[in-house]
């Protein structure tokens, strides 16, 4: 399913193979999404005042309160810690459910409804894992609401229909009825999309620009079910949001491994190929964004983490360049909430401004194009 994100419309849906032998339509019917509904949490966390250089030891586990519950990891490593931003790129499990206690359950089921998600979702913490039921087309939106920040679109994909004489007798509202603004801060949106495009440069979705031929930013994550059974893959320009599912009907049919059957191996390829036909079917200029904001590292060994975390006043930053460059980051102060706040109000007035200008001239166009036909139908029955 491929989706313009700042209208809504609907550019493609292909919801199985052959319709007339399997009646059975993949872009609606809920499946176990996998770690596709991670950024959910990692968003939810963010708005609790969480940064994604904050850091999380990658241990394995067992929560007693939840019936021994102990999550791991797909590669099974383990060790030393992670920062958020690294710990999304790479789906590493031991440290999501850590960030998600950090955000809280409830509050991630708000996020999620609030971007899109319509499925009933289990208030349990093995929802970081996508173990709720959730149809390809809910998960679009969601994503499609993060690539516009926040501004949420309803889906549609019929412009207008025309009778034999031309007369239109249903034409696509583009009236305020049809978008809404998500109460999050426009900030934590731009610094999850950072986090996202580490997914495609250099974590689990990496494959998309090692396969494809694609000049623009693609952000994104990966998903896979237990057992390969799932396999997911959405990622999202400025422009487009494309996402696909690999799977069967019945989940006992899967993948052996990870190697095969992992969302990165399986959808990935799909999206790939259709930003790269988009790309060159509409000329796209080549230029990939840089983004520089979060200069921390990745991961920190147990010693290094001991020094990240005592070194909280310049006069003891060590000399020298031993753990990185990323030790004067330490002493930038964090943004405080009342100027996130204050940001916040800007972004959301100015934007507001900016949407109210788009549909007073839709308007226009769309009035202007009535009274068109009015003069054309006038002109015909005078002749």
């Amino acid at each position: 399913m491929a989706v313009e994100p700042q209208s809504g419309k609907i550019k493609t849906w292909i919801g199985g193979i052959d319709y007339g032998y399997f009646q059975y339509d993949n872009i609606t019917s809920p499946r176990q999404v996998g770690s596709l509904f991670k950024p959910f949490v990692y968003l939810t966390a963010l708005q609790n005042e969480k940064e994604p250089c904050d850091f999380y030891k990658n241990e394995k586990r067992t929560y007693t309160s939840y019936q021994d519950w102990t999550p791991g990891n797909a590669d099974e490593e383990y060790g030393g810690y992670l920062s958020m931003k690294s710990a999304l790129a790479n789906s590493v499990n031991t440290v999501s459910v850590q960030v998600l206690f950090d955000a809280g359950v409830p509050n991630v089921i708000k996020t999620a409804k609030a971007l899109g998600i319509t499925e009933p979702l289990n208030a349990v913490p093995s929802i970081v894992l996508g173990t709720s039921d959730v149809s390809l087309f809910s998960m679009i939106k969601a994503y499609a609401t993060i690539a516009n920040r926040g501004l949420k679109r309803k889906l549609f994909a019929i412009d207008r229909i025309e009778d034999e004489d031309g007369l239109v007798i249903y034409e696509h509202s583009t009236d305020t009825t049809n978008f809404e603004f998500v109460d999050i801060d426009q900030q934590y949106f731009d610094e999850l999309d950072q986090m996202l495009n580490g997914v495609t440069q250099k974590g689990t979705g990496s494959r998309l620009y090692a396969l494809f031929d694609i000049p623009f930013n693609v952000k994104g994550k990966t998903g896979t079910t237990q057992n390969q059974s799932d396999g997911w893959f959405i990622g999202y320009s400025n422009n487009l949001v494309i996402g696909s599912w690999v799977g069967t009907e019945d989940r006992r049919i899967h993948f052996r491994n990870l190697g095969t059957g992992s969302g990165g191996r399986t959808a990935l390829p799909m999206v790939g190929a259709l930003f790269e036909y988009a790309a060159i079917k509409n000329k796209a200029p080549r230029g990939m964004d840089t983004y520089v904001e979060f200069e921390c590292p990745d991961t920190l060994s147990d010693e290094q983490y001991l020094v990240y975390t005592n070194v909280v006043v310049a006069q003891d930053k060590p000399r020298g360049d031993e753990f990185g460059g990323w030790l004067s980051d330490l002493f930038r102060p964090k943004r405080s909430a009342e100027k996130r706040r204050n940001e916040r109000k800007i972004r959301e007035h100015l934007r507001k401004l900016q949407l109210q200008k788009e549909e007073r001239l839709k308007q226009y166009e769309l009035e202007q194009q009535q009274w068109e036909r009015k003069l054309k139908e006038l002109l015909d029955t005078n002749k």
